[in-house]
């Protein structure tokens, strides 16, 4: 990780640039520091779909017009891998020096924006619950075993654990006992 920022660190640096690094320490601190506006020409966001998620709440509730460029850091990385976001640091540099952007939608729950997924329900604690250090051993995986002892869980279920939905669209309009919902942008 400090290897691929030290690379950037040194592109921007031969050009000139002003650079004002922070490390995340804990939860919310990457909503924390895209608040703070100082001006910058450029958010750069190293991390997982968490920190990415922290990061645009930060710019969306300070209202800020500020570019976010995505350097994928985390152990899935969903939002960058479909946005198909350049993982080698030189192409990712001259991805911002050309400055290829586009816009991109977000989804609203509650008071929290989302660019890539929102859910709630069986397996939405999955993400919050997997060690660092499982994560770090055995990548992806570490989210697929916990899923598998999240689904043991749906046996001692009860209508007391279900979600009260209701489906409105075009095309359906319900009410549902569900387990589980996930809103993907």
């Amino acid at each position: 990780a400090l290897t691929k920022i030290n690379q950037l660190i040194n592109l921007f640096s031969e050009d000139g640039y002003k650079i004002d690094l922070r490390f995340t320490k804990k939860r919310n601190d990457g909503m924390i520091f895209a608040e703070e506006d100082e001006g910058e020409d450029l958010i750069i966001c190293y991390g997982g779909d968490g920190t990415l998620n922290e990061v645009v709440n930060g710019i969306y509730h300070r209202k800020r017009k500020v570019p976010l460029a995505i350097l994928a850091g985390g152990t899935v990385n969903d939002f960058a891998t479909f946005l198909d976001l350049p993982t080698n640091i030189r192409d990712f540099y001259d991805m911002i020096k050309a400055n290829n952007q586009i816009d991109v939608d977000l989804g609203m729950a509650g008071e929290r924006v989302f660019a890539n997924v929102a859910a709630a329900g069986l397996l939405t604690e999955v993400a919050y619950t997997v060690s660092d250090d499982l994560k770090s051993r055995i990548g992806r995986m570490a989210y697929y075993l916990e899923g598998i002892k999240e689904f043991a869980r749906l046996r001692q279920m009860d209508d007391r654990d279900l979600i009260n939905a209701k489906i409105k669209s075009e095309e359906l309009e319900s009410e549902e006992k569900i387990h589980m919902f996930i809103v993907a942008n």
